[in-house]
């Protein structure tokens, strides 16, 4: 058996791989022989499910293996709460398809994701994470602007390796955020070019209503528990943006 510092490391890469991954879906189904167009079972997931499964798997067997069980740390009171909030969810669900597939998601992302990264990854740098994860995005919306802008204008095209558009405006809504955050915070003139032309091409990519109501207020509260002066510059370029955006 590896000893569990190397099983440590193992479940650090594959959660660190897990954010390079996530947008990548793949399609499971089986094909029915009267129509290949409609298949009987159809399954779409992403190679972070897979992964996702794979650590979760490991470490359960690394807790009952080395007896850490009173090291276990669980979410936070906040975080549950939020859990708690985002069951909402299930009340858009009007079939029993519909709500297993809700209640599997809140499992998966909210709970068992955050389950893993608050109980790993103490061996890695914060930066090395930041960095993987930023670097991810600037990859998804590089791709979401060649396809609105070189490819087609057409919003369904715009999915940044997603399968819809959808998906890609709820992530940018939880990336962009952290992306914002770390601007504002950097001093390296590099970085904050870098981080502020991802945040600006958001209003071009993101093609959902309501993904940018709730990035404007997300990027607002962030303002506000910034500074005053910095709140003042980001509500004259909002209001700007309102001006000029229907053109």
């Amino acid at each position: 058996m590896v000893n569990i510092n190397t099983f440590q490391r193992i479940i650090d890469y594959l959660l660190l791989a897990v954010l390079i991954v996530f947008p990548v879906s793949i399609n499971i189904s089986l094909v029915s022989t009267k129509d290949i167009y409609h298949p009987l079972i159809a399954v779409n997931l992403s190679f972070a499910d897979i992964l996702l499964g794979m650590v979760f798997i490991l470490w359960i067997i690394k807790i009952v293996y080395y007896k850490e069980f009173i090291q276990i740390k669980v979410p936070s009171t906040p975080i549950l709460f939020f859990i708690g909030i985002s069951i909402l969810s299930l009340l858009n669900a009007f079939s029993m398809k519909d709500w297993l597939k809700e209640i599997i998601q809140l499992i998966e992302y909210f709970l068992i994701f955050y389950l893993l990264l608050l109980n790993n990854l103490r061996d890695i740098k914060i930066v090395i994470i930041k960095n993987i994860l930023f670097v991810t995005a600037t990859i998804i919306l590089m791709i979401a602007f060649i396809q609105h802008i070189i490819l087609n204008g057409s919003p369904y095209l715009i999915r940044g390796l997603f399968n819809n558009r959808n998906i890609l405006g709820m992530y940018l809504c939880m990336i962009i955020p952290l992306l914002y955050a770390d601007f504002l915070y950097s001093t390296n003139i590099y970085r904050k070019i870098w981080l502020g032309l991802l945040v600006t091409s958001v209003i071009i990519v993101t093609m959902s209503g309501s993904a940018l109501i709730s990035l404007v207020i997300s990027l607002m509260i962030i303002n506000i528990i910034y500074s005053k002066k910095v709140l003042i510059k980001y509500l004259i370029g909002l209001l700007l943006i309102i001006l000029i955006y229907p053109f």
